[in-house]
């Protein structure tokens, strides 16, 4: 069994937020990045029921090193083989505000250790460790998505930038599978969490505020259907099916879909979106601990 999961990862680390990078020239793995460039991007491999491959774009397999830590091999080796335990809910305060506001995945390794950031991140040598036997809070990794998202993965989407609980639409679902639209390229319907219904735009969207998002659709129709525009740096716009799009307000966490030109939003609206792995691919099921 082996299958690549369409398009690509980014990885950040839960203390610092940093990306993990890889080198073509020196084969190592490093966490200094704080922006988002083709080395800092991944794709994911499902190899067995319970294994992950993390490989680089020029087709590298991260592996743990022999001395320790990190680096990168052309093969596939037993030391290759990750498995990605969550989201896990990491207690932590982001702005001011205390509570569970971060979903991370620990990756373990093929021996049942757990690779850990050192310094939790921002390290340009010596950037991991993996011998770690029990997994804390500074053990984990967001895994967001960029490019393809597929079609029947299961995603929390979080305005660019902010650190939500859940999601977005935590009031409406936790998080969403997104199931690609036919015939394509048709957008993406939307499932909630409840496995049952499906995220409406009312009225096909163009509303700023109030009751303008549902969940309680049974079955997809045209305001059950978005145009999801990936922007190239693992975040996207949501479109609704009238052409307006999903915007988040900052300071009141109001959620508009009446937003027309997404590049140029009114002051202290966020129209870009990450969607974060919400499952571990690996098992093919959900894996969630979300209350």
């Amino acid at each position: 069994m082996s299958e690549l999961i369409p398009g690509e990862f980014a990885i950040r680390t839960f203390d610092t937020n940093n990306y993990l990078s890889w080198s073509s020239g020196t084969g190592t793995v490093i966490t200094s990045a704080t922006t988002l460039s083709q080395t800092e991007k991944f794709q994911l491999t499902i190899y067995t029921p319970e294994y992950t491959l993390i490989q680089t774009l020029d087709g590298r397999y991260v592996t743990v090193d022999p001395l320790g830590g990190l680096s990168l091999t052309q093969g596939i080796q037993e030391t290759s083989l990750f498995t990605l335990i969550g989201p896990q809910v990491m207690n932590e305060s982001y702005e001011g505000s205390a509570g569970p506001l971060f979903f991370g995945f620990n990756i373990r390794t093929r021996n049942g250790n757990f690779v850990s950031a050192v310094n939790g991140g921002g390290m340009t040598f010596n950037a991991f460790l993996t011998d770690i036997t029990v997994a804390q809070d500074w053990e984990a990794f967001s895994i967001v998505k960029s490019g393809d998202l597929g079609s029947g993965y299961r995603y929390l989407i979080k305005p660019f930038g902010k650190q939500i609980y859940g999601s977005a639409f935590s009031s409406l679902s936790s998080d969403f599978t997104l199931i690609q639209a036919q015939p394509p390229p048709g957008g993406y319907v939307l499932l909630t969490s409840s496995g049952f219904t499906y995220l409406t735009a009312v009225g096909g969207g163009g509303l700023a505020s109030g009751d303008n998002l549902h969940t309680d659709a049974w079955k997809p129709l045209t305001w059950e259907v978005f145009n999801i525009v990936d922007q190239g740096d693992a975040t996207y716009f949501i479109q609704t099916s009238s052409g307006f799009f999903l915007g988040y307000q900052e300071v009141t966490g109001r959620i508009s879909t009446d937003i027309g030109t997404p590049d140029t939003p009114p002051p202290g609206w966020i129209t870009k979106f990450e969607f974060l792995m919400a499952r571990t691919p690996v098992h093919g099921d959900i894996l969630l601990a979300i209350p």
